[in-house]
């Protein structure tokens, strides 16, 4: 493995950590004209002391501070309603993501796998529950696609 490569495979890395070796190889190839194997890839990302791990998923808008507002504000309201002795009703979903991306990336040893994604997977199948406190539940069904407001 010569000396250009090494800072080109961690480069690739560095952009997108769910590369596999195939494509680390077509990279290296296409953007260096250097012919390298998968085993000679993966020597070099041990020597470099990466290693594969699941990956963690971090929404991009996860914890934006509109968002940590947004849930303070449903945490106040919410706090008024039962002081109030309003009916509340619990509703919630489960869903089945059709979408199956990568898991794995690579890392180096002792740092997580983290990839940024938008929070949209694609399309799901749905199972919506709503339960009223007290009384048990008033609503199932299930559906395919997004929630609608």
């Amino acid at each position: 493995m010569t000396v250009e490569v090494m800072p080109k495979i961690e480069e690739l890395i560095d952009d997108d950590c769910r590369m596999t070796l195939q494509h680390l190889c077509d990279h290296i190839l296409s953007d260096l004209g250097v012919e390298v194997s998968k085993s000679s890839v993966h020597r070099a990302l041990q020597d470099m002391l990466y290693s594969t791990k699941c990956l963690r998923i971090e929404k991009a808008t996860m914890n934006s501070t509109v968002n940590k507002e947004k849930r303070k504000t449903f945490v106040q309201e919410l706090n008024n309603h039962m002081q109030n002795g309003d009916i509340l009703v619990f509703q919630d979903e489960t869903n089945v993501n059709l979408y199956l991306p990568r898991n794995q990336g690579w890392s180096r040893v002792g740092k997580r796998a983290v990839v940024q994604l938008t929070p949209s997977k694609g399309q799901n199948l749905h199972v919506q529950g709503g339960v009223l406190v007290g009384s048990g539940t008033i609503l199932m069904q299930t559906h395919e696609g997004s929630v609608k407001k």
